[in-house]
């Protein structure tokens, strides 16, 4: 995975079923004061483009872990207070 993806390692979650890859993104810069609607809505966008702009290496990559792991690949971000989960097998753990 492109090491420019995530600010640091991300964390990968194994379990009989799926890897779960959730990475930190680097926080927006906002303007001094910024109240907490704002910081949400930027942090959400943030991952929003994240999300789309890595969409297709991040299948292609997934297409080539999950027959070698004989597990789903599922992917994440999180951007300051705000954690969203992209795909995930649904598994109850």
């Amino acid at each position: 995975m492109p090491a420019a993806w995530y600010s640091g390692s991300p964390t990968i979650a194994i379990d009989s079923d799926e890897i779960q890859v959730v990475g930190t993104l680097a926080p927006p810069q906002l303007p001094e004061g910024a109240g907490e609607d704002e910081v949400r809505v930027a942090e959400q966008a943030r991952i929003s483009g994240f999300r789309e702009e890595s969409r297709l290496a991040r299948m292609r990559i997934a297409d080539e872990a999950q027959p070698a792991f004989r597990r789903a690949v599922s992917w994440g971000a999180e951007c300051g207070g705000s954690r969203v989960l992209f795909t995930t097998a649904g598994v109850p753990s």
